[in-house]
């Protein structure tokens, strides 16, 4: 090919090329167009969105207002008509979100009432604490101010010819249910109980009497004042580790790992407690025995200044057939300064064993001065 043939081929390539350029460029432009068309009606989608999330916010807040109006209609109207005047110092939630951290109350009857009949809802009017504000002591019904499992304990005193049965209901559901009876010249008597259960935001929980209750309810300060509240007494001990064995007669028991010990009573290193005042005690202490070496017996004795205030035993017959644990429980009047211990009852055979899978422990409490 001459020159004149290949300027001419350079040219017409270039032409082509500068063609396909100009296309470019407005292809270019017309997407850029859409792009921007685009962005204008995502924008456009975007206020759309706003203002119907916004509109949906504000009708649920004021659905959620209406709400609030009702269920304080319904409090004032269930407060009972002649107690209009009387404040109802609570507002419960209609939704299971609260923000509620702690929730308890505990209320009582004032004064003795009565006579009581059957299906009376009990109103204890004395309100002693109300965290979450779920109790109203006007018509005695806990409204549950977040979902979630609760304990509930009630109680019931009577004196002289009377017999009472309470249940516990939720939205009208029994749940449980306590019952006691005295007659003439028996003194006072009492009852209780506690139910574990689940309740959703808003339920109604309450007490009321059952049929064939009759007389009249008691309740009172049954102690003097001086001696309520007693002051707080109780430890808890246990054996860090298996005791030597073969044990002698009267050998006291000393356990020497301290979990708690209010009042300061109880002395690991002689393992005798010293009550630092005077009032009525529970004491428990307990034994294990582990298989193993044997026939194992290690009988133990509760004692109140070497009285014995109760007893407990174990023993292994088969060494192959595990451990073994058994306690007991006393409540005894203890004075200021008496001494209070665990000891053998005979020569044991075999170690006393105390390990993470059984504790030998020994504790006691005040109960009441």
């Amino acid at each position: 090919m001459d020159d004149n043939g290949w300027e001419s081929a350079v040219e017409s390539r270039l032409d082509f090329l500068q063609r396909e350029n100009r296309e470019l460029k407005a292809a270019m432009k017309d997407l850029l167009r859409e792009n921007e068309n685009m962005k204008s009606e995502f924008e456009t989608m975007k206020n759309i969105l706003r203002k119907h999330v916004q509109d949906t916010d504000d009708k649920l807040k004021k659905q959620s207002k209406g709400e609030e109006i009702v269920d304080s209609v319904e409090d004032n109207f269930r407060s009972d008509l002649g107690r209009n005047e009387q404040r109802v110092a609570r507002i419960v939630p209609p939704s299971s979100s609260s923000s509620v951290s702690s929730i308890a109350f505990y209320s009582y009857l004032s004064k003795n009432s009565g006579p009581i009949t059957a299906h009376h809802t009990m109103v204890y009017d004395n309100l002693h604490i109300n965290r979450g504000n779920g109790y109203n002591k006007y018509d005695g019904i806990f409204i549950a101010p977040v979902s979630g499992v609760y304990v509930f304990h009630f109680s019931v005193c009577i004196g002289g010819s009377a017999y009472a049965s309470f249940e516990i209901l939720v939205n009208g559901e029994v749940i449980g249910a306590v019952n006691e009876e005295s007659h003439a010249g028996m003194g006072y008597r009492e009852g209780s109980n506690l139910v574990v259960t689940f309740a959703n935001s808003g339920d109604h929980v309450f007490i009321r009497t059952q049929k064939g209750t009759t007389g009249y309810l008691f309740s009172n300060d049954i102690l003097p004042p001086d001696t309520y509240p007693a002051p707080a007494v109780a430890f808890y001990a246990y054996l860090s580790t298996n005791s030597a064995p073969n044990l002698s007669v009267h050998h006291l028991i000393v356990y020497d790992v301290i979990h708690i010990n209010r009042g300061n009573g109880y002395n690991k290193g002689d393992g005798i407690f010293i009550a630092p005042v005077t009032g009525v005690y529970a004491f428990h202490f307990s034994v294990c025995i582990a298989k193993g070496g044997g026939f194992s017996w290690v009988p133990l004795q509760l004692t109140l200044n070497g009285n014995v205030l109760g007893a407990t035993f174990e023993e292994g017959l088969d060494s192959n057939v595990g451990n073994h644990c058994s306690s007991g429980l006393a409540i005894s009047d203890v004075n200021v300064g008496d001494h209070v211990f665990v000891r053998t009852q005979q020569t044991t055979s075999g170690a006393i064993h105390s390990s993470p899978v059984g504790r030998t422990s020994f504790s006691g409490w005040l109960l009441y001065r």
